[in-house]
């Protein structure tokens, strides 16, 4: 899916390290990673990148987006960046894939040299977490939800990625892993990537629909008052 002879510009802020990179031939031209806050690390970080390989935005053939799970601000912020650097550009010929960061990072844990057989897991909603499995064989498992009993059942090895600022107790048997996507490029082919029409919003990674209730005035009314004669009147056992 990925020509060997283009320039892409991958963009992940789905975790507390922010992730820019230029990617050609399967190898990285340039890699920064920061913990800076996504607002500015992002923009920082890209800068860094095109100077460091003597590209342009104007020169590059492509984007490379995680579209998460993980910090909804940071996700949402790079998507917008990658729009609107396509339509400054002059938004011709270009692509951009989308990628989910679970998978990305059992790639980069594989590619550095982790044994298969492994499990990773981040912070969805109260007692949920997003996991995703890495079989013996490699394999790797579509991104789920997961609750605390299911979790804290597994086998060791399970890591736990910080993704986002305010986070639930981490299961006792999660093992804390930074993000780190350096040796991605090595597994970049096995990488599920999603085309998505440039120009057109990035649908971000949704594990479970959100709900919302609906305020009723109906349900927050004061219990009107029952007539005098509407009350039950107690009653009196008699003696005798």
């Amino acid at each position: 899916m990925l020509k060997q002879s283009s320039s892409y510009l991958l963009l992940d802020a789905s975790s507390r390290r922010i992730h820019v990179g230029l990617l050609r031939a399967g190898a990285w031209l340039s890699l920064e990673t920061t913990h800076a806050d996504s607002l500015t690390g992002l923009f920082t970080a890209t800068e860094a990148v095109l100077q460091s390989s003597s590209l342009t935005l104007a020169e590059v053939d492509g984007f490379i987006c995680c579209r998460g799970p993980g910090s909804l601000l940071g996700l949402r912020l790079a998507a917008m960046a990658i729009t609107g650097w396509h339509g400054m550009a002059g938004g011709q010929g270009r692509v951009l894939f989308s990628y989910l960061s679970l998978e990305a990072q059992a790639l980069s844990l594989l590619a550095s040299g982790h044994a298969p057989g492994f499990h990773l897991c981040s912070d969805y909603r109260e007692n949920q977490w997003n996991f995703l499995s890495v079989a013996a064989n490699g394999a790797t498992t579509i991104p789920c939800l997961i609750d605390r009993p299911a979790i804290e059942a597994l086998p060791e090895p399970l890591y736990f990625i910080p993704q986002r600022q305010r986070e639930q107790p981490t299961p006792a048997n999660a093992q804390l892993l930074d993000y780190n996507l350096a040796a991605l490029p090595q597994l970049i082919a096995r990488l599920t990537l999603t085309a998505v029409p440039l120009g057109q919003p990035m649908a971000l990674h949704e594990p479970a629909p959100t709900t919302f209730v609906k305020w009723s005035a109906e349900r927050h009314r004061k219990p009107e008052a029952l007539p005098h004669n509407a009350h039950p009147r107690p009653q009196t056992a008699r003696l005798g």
